[in-house]
């Protein structure tokens, strides 16, 4: 049964890939978890996603990625934005049969993904949500919001997520503001089960040239801060991770190394070169991790499963587990600081 959620815990949109994935059951694993309500983006198949049959296959493999990890939370939201051209009613199913059947998704609706359409009806979920943008607020938000509390089986089992995009650090004072606005015409609000206020200000590692690190403010945190207090209701805290809304385009496979590490009102950033072909590059992580391990900010290794991963990096002489990993492990790596860190604050707060 899903609890709603208050001020302590925390509702990360994540795509449901490897990395992120792996670091919350690792998190879970160590009873550092208990706080955190993921809101799983479900990730496009790309080219599988052609042929019913493929469909199938791959949002079957895709649920078998997120049921061991989601048996291990107290709740978690489907959001299929990313999937409206491929997600069919036999690919819900595939995907809803590696679910844990005692914890039920509760499925996440928006101008994208409307109710009246909903994919999951047949497979049940835990009530539902609305994930609300500011287009929205043209004059499409009470529709959304009370159509979605109607599938939801009344208000007392609606979730409202506002989603605010991106955060830009240089306009903090406007963006509060547009929040107080926003937030007061949210119908319903008063009666549903969760509120949920979501952000991201993720930095462009790309914008740093190869070994450079540099730091960028967490404005999406710094915002939550600025208006939690004065709202009508007390949000839960919500953002993108340590990747941005939306999932990139590869042109090139081969990723430079490079580590995102979550600070209080920050994130240091390091990123090495790619050379084509070289066996080296991946191994330029272990200077990136060298000079996290030397920030006044690095909590230690025994503070996240990602720390202590992030030391080995720094420390291969010292442990038996002296690979270099890959880009997603490096997520995998930052994801767990991170979420063991914001809850962290969110428990302070």
């Amino acid at each position: 049964m899903f609890t709603p959620l208050t001020a302590s815990d925390y509702a990360p949109a994540i795509k449901g890939k490897t990395g992120e994935l792996s670091a919350l059951a690792g998190l879970a694993e160590d009873g550092q978890a208990s706080h955190v309500v993921p809101i799983i983006e479900l990730p496009p198949p790309g080219d599988r996603g052609e042929r019913a049959a493929d469909r199938v296959e791959y949002f079957g493999k895709v649920g078998e990625r997120i049921g061991p990890v989601a048996g291990r939370l107290n709740g978690y939201f489907l959001d299929g934005r990313l999937v409206t051209d491929t997600l069919d009613a036999e690919s819900a199913r595939a995907l809803v049969s590696h679910l844990p059947e005692d914890l039920l998704p509760t499925v996440v609706f928006s101008s994208s993904v409307p109710p009246e359409g909903d994919l999951f009806a047949d497979v049940g979920s835990d009530g539902a949500a609305v994930r609300l943008r500011d287009e929205d607020f043209d004059g499409a938000v009470d529709r959304l919001v009370r159509a979605t509390a109607e599938r939801a089986g009344g208000s007392h089992r609606l979730d409202i997520i506002l989603d605010l995009g991106t955060v830009s650090p240089d306009e903090l004072r406007r963006e509060a503001r547009a929040v107080r606005s926003l937030v007061s015409d949210i119908p319903l609000l008063d009666e549903a089960r969760s509120f949920v206020l979501l952000g991201g200000a993720y930095p462009q590692p790309l914008s740093l040239d190869s070994g450079q690190r540099g730091r960028f403010p967490r404005a999406d945190w710094i915002l939550y801060n600025a208006v939690r207090g004065s709202l009508p209701r007390l949000p839960t805290f919500g953002d993108y991770g340590v990747t941005g809304r939306e999932i990139p385009e590869m042109k090139n496979p081969r990723v430079a190394p490079k580590l995102v590490y979550t600070t209080g009102e920050s994130w240091y950033v390091g990123k090495e070169s790619k050379q084509k072909g070289s066996p080296e590059t991946y191994g330029r992580i272990r200077k990136i991790a060298a000079d996290v391990v030397a920030l006044p900010d690095y909590r230690g290794k025994e503070f996240s499963p990602g720390d202590l991963r992030i030391w080995e990096y720094a420390n291969p002489e010292w442990t038996e587990n002296d690979t270099t990993g890959n880009a997603t492990e490096w997520i995998q790596v930052a994801f767990s600081h991170h979420a063991r860190l914001v809850q962290e604050q969110l428990s302070s707060a």
